[in-house]
């Protein structure tokens, strides 16, 4: 055995400073205020912004005109602006922080190098080209390398995607250069894990030009597209624009052409002599266009999305979905498509023995003969004091588990001392292993572990429940082998236990009669929930395609147990697909159910296409080649076991790795969606009410019936309160029962609209009653408040109209307290309201023309409240509802 020198101080600063560290560049986290300066482009603050802009240009003409200027209307739109801005960057990079959190203790990796011939542990980051690494079971690879003395075996699905290990051995060729394949026996790769065995690796590439590394590098951020909600909202606020400016001209051509005909004698005479007059009245127009423009906008629309998105984040950390930015929630709630990998996302991660022949027949527990056997050629060992097992193979740590659950087969055999046993070890050529013990007179008892098909041709005879041995009929044998492909058929991986009195040896063949002992089948067995979110999601409309680097054949089974893959799917391996052009394969697309042997490249190909078809895009991952799909997709789901590349690609991190967890987010997702709906329409119809009010009465010849203040309160009920009430509305079931939304497709659906308009209408209406019928003015023009108790009646009226509104909006269903218990929220606020609102109208004086009603007053504005409730309950209850519920 060579002495390991490993290098001295003097070469570890020459290696770093010609070929680098071993560190990565740091990507840059992006601050709060880069955060909060992106969030103000949403479309609809850019909207309120206009609004604040068209404020001031009324304000600066009040002071021009000599009349008091008031803030009240800049006050409440600056503050809808910044709050919803910085509501949705808080919650964004409090996430944000928790990942880094989250990364920094992932990175804390230490690494045993030999270093002036001493073994040292040093940070990974401070490994330099020409180190020699000590590498165990467990050990995470450092950099890319080659093996020089041992043998190991390395899981490198986070480079392949493969679940399979791969063997790796010591070479005596030495290299300065990596070949970057991962098929060479000889080579390791940084972000691989050791499985099994000890080996000593010397350093040939570090950083960023290692291939864990390169990938890393490539993750530079691509332009991203917009999400789907996103998309919506720029459309809906183009149209809340266009109407608003086109009713603003209307509003400021008809009050121009009012004031112009109030005018005594010929108009463009007057005007031509008093140019003051004709700015003056023009001025006037162009004031309330810009009003009713303001009052157009749904100022708490971007508070409300900030504050569910918030919310929604908050419940699905619970869920142990960690979400990084809000576009990756709502864009969940979107999704046609979702590429998923197989190993612990739709299996557990981890082999078991999930089925046993032993004794001629299917069995549940091990015989003593089997357990003992399976204990005497393991390389893994079961530690009592820690309960848990250790060393080995992923293979003979699932049969050394499996063992330890049947404690009565188990506690009194012990494992073979190595110095009193010949030990076999496994090779891929003769595809077994064994243990040969020496007894008495020169026998031997031999102990072998391997593949049926190397095994089962020996085995004449197997040993029966009293440990007698029976010769192996024709008919066992047909029963095993229809036994054996069945377990093939559901992907599970058999082996074969047999013992011989003969002594066996590693050079050559079996040549000896066996005894068969048992078959066990193993695999890495589904997780049975992650069947029914499987199916949930295909009925939420979401094309589920398994990308795996496993083979075809393990992948279909798999694929087909879970409920991704039927008969008519379509099913393709890496070589297959790279034979469809692109076209061919965009077309192929929607029978595509799996993907074998998947190479990183197909990953993005499959993104890529799928987004030309215009299709929002989910791709799971944990390896570093999964980083560039996890990048370029709509939403990228990372899974929380993963390397830290694929997590920093990742726009929501799966922190329990679980199927499930994505059926919940896109669940949430879908959740914000309808949440937001609601909120609309709330908001809308308050809005055209508040519009035709605002429109009607100047052009009439009276002043708007709202006082500024007033609106401002209105604005508040609209705005955050509103928005923790519908924020809170309960993830409902019945969403995975809808067809996604098109990209395309609006917010605001033919259904919301007409609410909007009837509620609306209906408000107006009311609205023109309270304060023009005859009755109404005589019941309220009554002493020596008159005016002021009606104007506090409508006040009261309008936000008690709200209320109301709110009722019917927050659920479809003609039961207006529907699911109310999963909102306790929308209780409380409702009740704040009404209890600020009735003391407002009774203490609010001058400000808020608040100086009380009396009872019947009060129960003429319940009555006519409740006429605005009825009228929504009577639109629900005269729509077919079922798709078109909010």
């Amino acid at each position: 055995m060579p002495k390991r020198i490993g290098l001295t101080e003097q070469e570890v600063h020459e290696s770093r400073h010609k070929h680098g560290s071993n560190g990565f560049k740091e990507i840059k986290s992006r601050s709060f205020i880069s955060r909060w300066l992106e969030n103000l482009l949403d479309p609809m603050l850019l909207i309120l912004m206009l609004a604040l802009v068209a404020s001031i240009f009324i304000e600066v003409m009040h002071f021009i005109k000599g009349q008091d200027p008031s803030f009240l209307d800049l006050i409440g739109i600056s503050i809808a602006i910044l709050v919803a801005s910085l509501t949705s960057t808080f919650f964004e990079h409090r996430n944000e922080s928790a990942f880094r959190t989250l990364q920094e203790s992932a990175n804390r990796t230490s690494v045993k190098v030999y270093r002036e011939g001493h073994l040292q542990e040093i940070p990974i980051d401070d490994v330099v080209v020409g180190d020699l690494v000590m590498l165990q079971t467990g050990d995470k690879i450092p950099a890319d390398g080659i093996v020089i003395e041992g043998k190991i075996a390395v899981n490198q699905s986070t480079l392949n995607g493969e679940s399979e290990e791969a063997i790796k051995v010591a070479t005596d060729h030495l290299t300065q250069e990596m070949s970057n394949n991962l098929l060479d026996e000889h080579q390791l790769f940084r972000g691989t894990t050791v499985v099994d065995g000890q080996a000593y690796m010397q350093v040939i590439t570090v950083g960023e030009r290692t291939i864990y590394g390169s990938l890393a590098k490539s993750l530079q951020s691509p332009q991203e597209r917009d999400t789907p909600l996103k998309v919506k909202l720029k459309v809906l606020a183009h149209r809340i624009s266009r109407f608003g400016y086109l009713g603003g001209l209307l509003m400021a051509g008809i009050l121009f052409w009012r004031l112009s005909r109030s005018l005594d004698g010929p108009i463009m005479a007057i005007y031509s002599s008093d140019i003051e007059l004709f700015f003056d009245h023009l001025l006037q127009a162009l004031m309330m266009a810009v009003v009713l423009v303001v009052v157009a906008v749904p100022e708490g629309l971007p508070l409300m999305i900030a504050i569910v998105s918030a919310m929604m984040m908050r419940r699905m950390l619970k869920d142990q979905v960690l979400v990084r930015t809000n576009a990756g929630i709502e864009t969940a709630g979107s999704l046609n498509i979702l590429f998923t990998d197989k190993t612990g996302t739709l299996t557990k991660g981890e082999l078991e023995v999930v089925a046993l022949w032993q004794s001629g027949a299917s069995a549940t527990e091990p015989s003593q003969r089997l357990a003992e056997t399976i204990i005497q050629t393991s390389q893994s060992e079961y530690r009592t004091e820690s309960d848990e097992v250790i060393g080995g193979n992923s293979t003979d740590q699932a049969l050394m588990r499996w063992i330890v659950r049947h404690p009565m087969q188990h506690h009194d055999i012990k494992p073979l001392d190595p110095s009193k046993a010949e030990l076999i070890a496994f090779s891929s050529a003769r595809k077994w292993s064994a243990v040969t013990i020496p007894r008495k007179e020169g026998k031997w008892l031999s102990k072998i572990k391997g593949a049926p098909e190397m095994l089962l041709p020996h085995c004449h005879h197997y040993i029966d429940d009293n440990g007698e041995i029976i010769a192996m009929t024709q008919a066992v044998q047909q029963e095993m082998q229809a036994m054996m492909q069945q377990w093939s058929d559901a992907s599970m991986r058999i082996l074969a236990f047999a013992w011989t009195d003969h002594r066996l040896q590693a050079d050559k063949a079996i040549e000896n009669p066996l005894v068969l002992l048992g078959l066990v089948a193993i695999r890495d067995e589904i997780r049975q929930e992650a069947k029914i979110a499987v199916q949930q999601v295909q009925e939420a409309g979401v094309q589920v395609v398994m990308v795996t680097g496993d083979r075809k054949e393990t992948a279909l089974a798999i694929a087909k147990e879970v409920g991704i893959a039927n008969s008519d799917s379509l099913v393709l391996d890496s070589s297959q697909m790279h034979l469809l052009s692109d076209s061919e394969l965009m077309e192929a697309l929607p029978r595509l159910a799996v993907v074998a042997r998947a190479m990183p490249q197909d990953k993005s190909r499959l993104v890529r296409l799928a987004q030309q078809k215009d299709l929002v895009v989910g791709m799971t991952g944990d390896g570093v080649n999964d980083a560039p799909a996890l990048k370029s997709a709509d939403v990228g789901f990372a899974m929380g076991s993963g390397t830290d590349v694929a997590k920093e690609a990742g726009s929501i991190i799966i922190l329990d790795d679980n199927f499930v967890s994505i059926q919940q987010a896109i669940l949430y997702g879908r959740t914000i969606y309808h949440n937001i709906q609601r909120f609309i329409v709330f908001q809308l119809t308050i809005n055209m009410s508040a519009v035709l009010v605002t429109l009607f009465f100047p052009l009439v010849g009276y002043e708007p019936p709202l006082k500024i203040t007033q609106m401002l309160w209105i604005n508040l009920i609209m705005d955050s309160l509103a928005a923790l009430a519908f924020g809170g509305e309960m993830a409902l079931k019945r969403y995975l029962k809808e067809r996604p939304k098109r990209r395309d497709e609006a917010i605001v659906t033919p259904i919301m609209l007409e609410q909007i308009i009837v509620v609306g209408l209906v408000i107006f209406g009311i609205s023109l009653y309270l304060l023009y019928s005859l009755d109404m003015a005589l019941f309220f023009h009554y002493g020596n408040n008159g005016v002021n108790s009606w104007s506090t009646a409508y006040f009261t009226f309008f936000v008690f109209a709200a209320l109301a509104n709110a009722f019917n909006v927050r659920t479809s269903e003609l039961n207006p307290l529907a699911n109310i218990d999963g909102n306790p929220l929308f209780w409380r606020v409702m009740i704040f309201i009404a209890v600020v609102q009735i003391f407002f109208s009774s203490f609010g004086g001058r400000a808020l023309d608040g100086y009380g009603m009396g009872i019947g007053r009060w129960f003429i504005i319940f009555a006519l409240s409740l006429a605005v409730f009825g009228a929504g309950m009577l639109h629900k209850a005269l729509r077919i509802r079922g798709d078109h519920r909010v």
